[in-house]
């Protein structure tokens, strides 16, 4: 069999954390029946120190379709007798065909690249969301005050 080229559908959820929570800045992954296999790391030097929380919903557990269920019994093979990781395994090596790890690690830097992705345009918004609202909130006073307002600086 070939290992998963592209994992081109990926689910996953995230919210925000506090600092000291339990699993900040990692994403879970799991695979049907909702077995945690392991926590991904995303360190906050590349989410630009944003604490998170996050899911990510692999083989059946994303869904019923046939890439799906193809995903489900790769990663299952691919994990050793603790369920604990997706790593090398004497069954990935001997039903895959070369590439199986290296699949593996381009799964969890896919992750990774997509959470990025994700703080990045949930932390551009809120600066825009909160520029539009200091806006807002002056030019309300402004115009109170009977004065004309000015657009902000920069």
């Amino acid at each position: 069999m070939v290992a998963p080229r592209s994992w081109s559908l990926l689910h996953y959820t995230l919210g925000l954390a506090q600092e000291a929570d339990d699993y900040s800045n990692s994403v879970a992954l799991f695979r049907k029946p909702g077995m945690v296999i392991e926590y991904l790391d995303v360190p906050e030097s590349q989410t630009g120190g944003v604490p998170f929380h996050g899911l990510t919903l692999c083989g059946e557990a994303a869904g019923s379709a046939p890439e799906d269920k193809a995903a489900e019994e790769f990663l299952r093979i691919s994990e050793p007798p603790a369920h604990d990781k997706w790593e090398s395994t004497d069954e990935l090596a001997s039903v895959y065909v070369p590439g199986g790890v290296k699949s593996i690690r381009e799964f969890k830097e896919l992750v990774r690249r997509e959470v990025r992705k994700a703080i990045t345009r949930s932390t551009s918004a809120s600066e825009e969301a909160r520029t539009a609202s200091n806006v807002s909130s002056r030019s309300e006073l402004l115009r109170r005050r009977g004065q004309a307002a000015r657009p902000p600086a920069g």
